[in-house]
């Protein structure tokens, strides 16, 4: 098990570790949420794959030749283990080549952002090309988050039930799905009509479509075959409503196995394609990480409580009246 090759994808909600031999053969994956906590999610889902692998992280360390990382908490985490930070767009790109190379058009749905990808295949150089691109705004509509929002208000679970529900749905309501006030605002109303779960919940999945193809894809051809990935292609009824408002048939829609972790998958075999070339950056492990999370941990733990901060603080049900330091009068 020599030559191994990590990728690793920290984005905004969910942290994925990849690897991969020196054949391209995926080892072992963890994809997870990181509930605010991307580093020491790292840290732990690295012990954890190790011990699949049947080795400590130590000696994982000593077993990779080089490592990978994209995604919006990618570079410091580069910078302090060490290895290649590989634009997202890149990445993407690179793991399509590896697994769908007959793919035009990708649509990608992650927890805080979305992108459009055109693609082709280079027959001169044998690689997957990067033809057009497009990312969301700083909105969350049209993202992960958007779903995430909508079933937390309806008290629906977005794994377990989400989809299961949504795909029952024959007359989907209409919801507003540029901006989630709005479809809060719908939502609200629909729910006062006695308008069935499986409806909202279906009119919720094509708000998102629709939102992903006017504004992320707005004046963009989605020319299939079109591959959707992140993790929000666990939603089956996500895919569903890309079908319906894209007008193409399920067939034209590609849901590569190993959808939620093609980033990762792309920054490892870019590190390897950058070893090959005699550009590899030497990869130092994950004790710098492991000192990093445990000096968090303690000065976390050694901050004071808010209520004995030296008696600054009023009691519960204590009246504090605060004077303006320029005129003296109470405010």
């Amino acid at each position: 098990m020599e030559g191994l090759f990590l990728g690793i994808d920290i984005g905004s909600v969910t942290t994925k570790l990849v690897v991969v031999d020196k054949d391209h053969n995926l080892l072992a994956s963890r994809y997870a949420r990181s509930h605010g906590r991307p580093r020491q999610t790292l840290l732990e889902q690295a012990r954890s794959i190790a011990t699949e692998l049947d080795m400590s992280v130590d000696e994982l360390t000593n077993r990779v030749a080089a490592a990978g990382f994209t995604g919006s908490g990618g570079q410091p985490v580069a910078e302090l283990l060490g290895g290649e930070h590989v634009n997202e767009l890149v990445a993407q790109t690179r793991a399509l080549g590896e697994y769908c190379p007959q793919a035009r058009t990708v649509i990608e749905v992650g927890g805080q952002d979305s992108k459009f990808l055109s693609v082709a295949w280079d027959e001169t150089i044998g690689q997957m090309v990067l033809v057009d691109m497009a990312l969301n705004n700083l909105c969350a509509a049209g993202t992960g988050a958007f779903l995430d929002r909508q079933a937390e208000r309806l008290g629906i679970a977005i794994e377990e039930e989400f989809a299961e529900l949504a795909l029952q749905s024959e007359t989907p309501a209409r919801i507003a799905g540029r901006c989630t006030v709005f479809a809060k605002s719908d939502m609200a109303h629909l729910q006062q009509k006695a308008t069935p779960l499986p409806d909202i919940l279906a009119g919720v999945s094509l708000a998102l479509a629709r939102n992903f193809k006017s504004v992320i894809g707005r004046g963009k051809a989605f020319v299939p075959p079109i591959v959707i990935q992140g993790g929000v292609a666990f939603n089956k009824a996500v895919v569903r409503a890309f079908a319906d408002v894209l007008k193409v048939d399920e067939e034209d829609i590609i849901i590569p196995e190993h959808h939620h972790i093609m980033a990762a998958l792309g920054t490892a075999f870019f590190s390897m394609d950058e070893l090959n070339l005699g550009k590899g950056v030497p990869f130092r492990g994950f004790s710098p990480l492991e000192s990093q999370v445990i000096a968090l941990r303690e000065r976390s733990a050694s901050m004071p409580p808010l209520s004995s901060s030296g008696g600054n603080f009023a009691q519960k049900g204590e009246v504090v009246r605060l004077e303006s330091r320029q005129d003296g009068k109470r405010i």
